[in-house]
């Protein structure tokens, strides 16, 4: 404590900031055609304050990532898009799932080249909804098709985020 004092810390004029914790969506997709239908994941915002119980100033998305675990013998190409309450998240377009076989962020512009691509307004749009109060749950959805069928896999998106509190 003496440490911070003479440091001259504005601790109690600065926020402090903790990572929420991450909040994600899991779709699993099994089907004998290329095509597979919606599938919703209803995901509740409040849950990234689950680890926090100090007064929250506000909480802003820092990182998006997507995993996709093959279920499957095949290594299906992905055409389709995730949502999140309608608003587009990312698209993918003849993406091979085997380029998310790890966690990669969404914001990685290597991916591009792999026929991916992430709105630019997801990240302000899901910040607005973590300045609701309540949090909100929000429905993302995940729709599309690949090949070669069947398919089998499972799609996770999850989203980190960083929480201000006030001191």
């Amino acid at each position: 404590m003496l440490c911070l004092l003479m440091a001259g810390c504005d601790i109690g004029i600065n926020p402090l900031i903790f990572d929420g914790s991450p909040v994600e969506a899991s779709f699993e997709v099994n089907s004998l055609i290329s095509t597979f239908p919606p599938i919703v994941y209803s995901v509740n915002l409040g849950d990234v304050l689950s680890d926090i119980d100090d007064e929250v100033d506000s909480i802003k998305v820092y990182n998006i990532t997507l995993l996709i675990e093959n279920l499957g013998t095949t290594n299906p190409s992905v055409t389709g898009d995730i949502t999140v309450n309608g608003n587009t998240l990312l698209s993918m377009n003849n993406t091979p799932i085997s380029v998310f076989v790890s966690e990669h962020s969404i914001f990685d512009a290597s991916l591009q080249a792999q026929g991916f691509n992430y709105s630019s307004t997801i990240v302000p749009t899901i910040n607005g909804y973590l300045k609701q109060d309540p949090k909100p749950t929000v429905n993302v959805v995940a729709s599309g098709s690949a090949a070669p069928a069947p398919l089998h896999f499972k799609i996770h998106v999850k989203v980190y985020t960083q929480v201000f509190t006030r001191p």
